[in-house]
This record gives C-alpha cells, structure tokens and sequence, in this order.
C-alpha cells in the first residue's frame, strides 16, 4: 500500500509505504535512481501508521501497543505514549493526538487526547466502543484552534491545547456523528441525529460558536454519516449509511450521498450508480 505525505512544490515527495515483509515506511521521491526510493523513515513494525494533513507528522502503534510520534522529514522520534493501545489519529497539523484502548469491564478512561510535543496527556474519557465511521471522535479544526467532541444531545468544544475545559457547547438533540469544516473561522458544523422508528434522522449545519441552525434535511434510514467538507468550508458531502438495504439489492446495507452547502441554499441527494 502507498500513500503521499505532503510536501511543498518544488520539493522532495514523501511517500508512506507500506508492505507485509517490511512493515511501514517513508521514502523520499524522486531518488537518484529513480526508483525505489530514497529511506528517510525508520521501518515500523506496525500496520497502524497515521500522518498527520499537513504531513508533518506521523502516528504509529508498536508492538508493546504504545503510540509513537515521528518526524515525517527526519524520521526522528517526536515522543511516545499510553497503553494498550489500538487505534490512533493526528490533529492536522500535527500537534495532538488522539488514542483509544480497548473497554475493559471496570470503567475507565480509554479515550485520551496528547500533546504530540511534550508527550503529557491534556483529557481522559471514557468511550465503549470504537466505530471506524465514528472515528476520531475528537476532531481540531484546521489551525488547531478549536477541538469538538459529542455528549449527549451536545456537541462540547473546547480550546485546542485544552481538551476536556469545555468552551462552549451546542445543543443537537440526539447527534450522534458531527464534523467542524474546514479552512478559518467563521467555522460550520455538519452533524447527523439517526432516524428510529417513529421519526426521521436529520442531518444539519449550524454556525458555530452560537449554534444558529442553516440548514437540515429529514431522512430515513440514517445510522451514520460520514462528513467531507471542502477545503474553504463552503460545503460538504455527507455519506450516510444504513446497516441494512431494504431493497435487498446490497448485502452491505445501503448508503445515500447528499451536498450540503453551508450557506443553506442548496441541500440535495446525489444518485449514486447501482452496482
């Protein structure tokens, strides 16, 4: 598997590269060669490797399940931390750092955001389970400014260095998945409340800090969304999933592409092709 790193024009490509025999790896293109590469990133054994948007930094799980922060550039490490861990995201650029170990049966705090820079930990939570769709369940905006998390019929907000001192929050009855847009301030949120079986799921954005709603779109069959925003925040995709199809068509459920602007003048379904 290969993926790109970031690099600014003009200079070296940073690509991660990852393999069965080798582990995970980051080669600097183009080489002398032309060809394989030049290694500027020492071999992990993990199949875990995580870089961060600006490609600055990158994320692993070693074989003792600690989470390890290396230099993309150097590959020099940056620090190391918790336990028993096994998933793992960046901030975008790269300064915090998200874990999440496996709920034991004594409730504890598996959910610990880190300064990727000190090594020390800024929160603790307690989340039970772990939802690839979910996944990172603390989310920074793009300057790393401001961070979001949900609560209860909330989505809480704090400073991006003080994770877990609530700054403000936003009421969003029965939400279950959110994303902050991208690109400055003024910033949008996208989030999803689920449909049950006597009302529809909603998904919406709001204006931040005050909440003020711009827009929301009532639809069934909705257990999960999954946000991309673009680049400035002027709109996002919402790819909302259902564990089942109730066409039978599909044997891995149904999913539904729908464009939000964040202005609220256009929501719309986008049909997607039927395999």
């Amino acid at each position: 598997m290969v993926k790109g790193v970031n690099a600014n024009a003009g200079q070296l490509r940073r690509i991660l590269v990852r393999s069965s025999e080798e582990g995970s790896c980051i080669r600097n293109f183009p080489a002398a060669d032309g060809e394989g590469g030049e290694l500027n990133f020492p071999k992990v054994k993990s199949e875990l490797v995580v870089i961060s948007q600006d490609g600055s930094k990158a994320i692993c799980v070693n074989r003792d399940s600690e989470a390890i922060v290396l230099d993309t550039a150097t590959g020099k490490e940056v620090s190391k931390f918790g336990k028993d861990i096994s998933h793992v995201a960046l901030s975008p650029l790269g300064s915090f750092a998200l874990t999440w170990a496996r709920y034991s049966t004594a409730p504890g705090e598996n959910l610990c955001a880190w300064n990727v820079g000190t090594g020390e930990p800024l929160a603790k939570f307690s989340q039970k389970d772990y939802q690839p769709k979910k996944w990172p369940t603390i989310q920074w905006t793009d300057d790393e400014s401001l961070a979001g998390r949900t609560v209860k019929n909330e989505v809480h907000f704090y400073d991006g260095d003080k994770v877990g001192n609530v700054k403000f929050k936003v009421a969003v009855p029965k939400v279950d998945c959110f994303a902050i847009s991208r690109g400055h301030a003024p910033y949008r949120l996208a989030t999803l409340a689920p449909d049950n079986s006597s009302e529809p799921g909603k998904l919406a954005i709001r204006k931040l800090p005050d909440g003020e709603l711009v827009s929301t779109k009532s639809l069934f069959r909705a257990e999960a969304a999954q946000f991309s925003w673009s680049s400035t925040g002027s709109a996002a995709l919402a790819t909302v999933t259902n564990e089942e199809d109730p066409t039978g068509q599909s044997y891995y459920g149904e999913t539904n592409l729908f464009f939000l602007d964040s202005s609220g003048n256009l929501d719309q379904r986008i049909e997607l092709p039927r395999a």
